[in-house]
């Protein structure tokens, strides 16, 4: 059930009008980018999910979303900053669904910081993703 997940937080990055996709020209791609695409884009990770089961039976499956952001050097940090700051408000409290779930939920664990990675400005920031199945 981890891929329902997986393609709940690529539909909410991606989806609906959405000020994060704008500005990477819709760019997202799980794991890796295709070779050649042009920056800025942003490549996003989930790890597997721990499960926690309740005493009423529900389980939460708790992952995290790591979404790197890359733009070009000649842009500067702020650019880096910019697209950061508009994925937080993407992510940050969303309320997502994901068939076999009754909710996931998502919230902020580390916003990060521009740093110079080879010829492009990254700055990777992790989400918790909670999702709840009900007995």
């Amino acid at each position: 059930m981890s891929v329902e997940i997986l393609k709940s937080v690529y539909t909410h990055l991606t989806g609906g009008s959405n000020a994060f996709a704008t500005a990477v020209g819709s760019r997202i791609s799980f794991a890796e980018a295709p070779s050649g695409t042009a920056l800025p884009l942003a490549v996003y990770t989930m790890s597997a999910p721990t499960i926690e089961r309740s005493f009423d039976d529900d389980a939460r499956h708790i992952s995290e979303v790591t979404v790197s952001i890359l733009t070009r050097t000649d842009l500067g940090a702020d650019a880096a900053a910019d697209i950061e700051a508009l994925l937080y408000t993407r992510m940050q409290g969303a309320t997502l669904s994901a068939t076999g779930f009754d909710r996931v939920l998502v919230r902020c664990l580390d916003r990060g910081t521009p740093e110079v990675d080879g010829e492009a400005i990254r700055v990777d920031s992790s989400f918790e993703v909670i999702a709840v199945d009900p007995a």
